[in-house]
Formats: C-alpha cells, sequence, structure tokens
C-alpha cells in the first residue's frame, strides 16, 4: 500500500470536512445575526387610500410595523410620465394637452374663443418624518402628489364617459412610487420602495363618481 497517496488522500477528505464545518457555522452564525437583528429593526410599509372624487387631499400612511423605531425618515414620492405621450394623443379631441415643464405639470384646455385656459402643479413630493415608532396606531400621513389625483380624475373620467378602451389602458399604466430612506437602531442607513399600479375602477355614470384602487 503507498502510505503517501493514503495520507495524502486523507488530508484532502479532511480539509473538506473542516471546509464544510466552516461553512455550517458561518450559516449558524449569519441565521443567529438575522434573527438579532429582526429583533431590533424597523419594517416600513405603505397604505394608499382609495381615490375619489371627494378626496381633495388623498393621503397614503406610512407604518413601521418592525419592532425598532425607525429614524430620519425621508420618504419620496413619485409619478412616472411616461403616459404622457399617448396621454395627449388619446385627448387631442378633447382640447386637453398635459405636459411637463422642469417642476410642475401644466394641464391646457383649448377654449371656443381661441383662448387657453391652464394649470399647474408642483411635481416633487418629499416629507421627512423625525421619528417613527412601532405600531400601526403609530402611522404617519403624506400627502400624495396633487397631480396624480389630477391624472386619475382627468383619465378616469374621460375614459369612461367616452368608453373610450386606449384612454383605459393608460389609466392601468399609471404608477405610484415610494421610497423611504431610514436610519435603524445601530445608526444604519435602510432603504424601501414600493411600486403600486391599478388594482380596480368602477364608475358611477348616473352620479358621475369614481372609485380607484391601487395595489
Amino acid at each position: 500500500m503507498d502510505w503517501s497517496l493514503f495520507a495524502s488522500v486523507a488530508a484532502m477528505f479532511s480539509g473538506i470536512g473542516a471546509c464544510a464545518s466552516a461553512f455550517a457555522t458561518w450559516r449558524t452564525v449569519r441565521e443567529m445575526q438575522k434573527q438579532r437583528e429582526a429583533s431590533y429593526l424597523p419594517a416600513i410599509v405603505c397604505s394608499l387610500p382609495v381615490f375619489t372624487p371627494q378626496e381633495q387631499t388623498p393621503e397614503v400612511t406610512i407604518f413601521n410595523v418592525g419592532f425598532g423605531t425607525a429614524r430620519d425618515a425621508r420618504v419620496d414620492i413619485d409619478v412616472p410620465l411616461n403616459v404622457l405621450p399617448p396621454l395627449n394623443e388619446a385627448l387631442a379631441g378633447e382640447h386637453i394637452r398635459i405636459r411637463k415643464e422642469h417642476d410642475v405639470l401644466c394641464v391646457e384646455t383649448s377654449l371656443p374663443d381661441g383662448g387657453v385656459a391652464s394649470y399647474t402643479m408642483s411635481i416633487p413630493c418629499r416629507a421627512h418624518i423625525r421619528f417613527l415608532f412601532p405600531g400601526m396606531d403609530h402611522g404617519v400621513k403624506v400627502r400624495l402628489p396633487t397631480h396624480f389625483q389630477e391624472l386619475i380624475r382627468i383619465v378616469t373620467e374621460k375614459a369612461f364617459e367616452k368608453g373610450d378602451k386606449t384612454l383605459l389602458e393608460i389609466l392601468e399604466k399609471i404608477s405610484l412610487n415610494i421610497s423611504v430612506t431610514f436610519l435603524d437602531i445601530g445608526g444604519k442607513w435602510r432603504h424601501v420602495a414600493y411600486q403600486y399600479s391599478l388594482f380596480d375602477a368602477t364608475y358611477d355614470f348616473e352620479r358621475k363618481t369614481f372609485r380607484i384602487r391601487f395595489n
């Protein structure tokens, strides 16, 4: 028997066993660390309202469903405006044009006398929450962008009144992005992001009112 070969093979298997043992130990330590972090980390979630014409100032509620307090939470809310080109094309017959100009959204309506009526809405939407304590009873309301509600109103009303399939498809593409950056109890910055899209839409033709839910 070649004892040198036997010793080499034994050493190899011994090394593999040591590596496997070290990896198992690392995974155990890592899982323990995750469990320990979960016991004090904040967990941020959002709750959107049902959108109706009567809801003049829609708000999203930011909750901390974790165990630790979130500090210096910075909330950024963004409405992608990639729907504007097809929307303007679909609204051409309604003499309505919506355009972005720097940090504002401008809605223009052509009048029968040749004039133009317009109004603008600010696009940036940010909020700062100093402390976001754990628990559903400590939720903080943040106002949603005005132009988000206005886009929903214009598209929904025109889509259902005209029975326009193109506008209904555009309505389905309107989305809302919410991101929250915050400090955990250990002073580490953490980030969560959510994207919401149309869940369902109903329209009351008699009362000319709608209910829109995003999920």
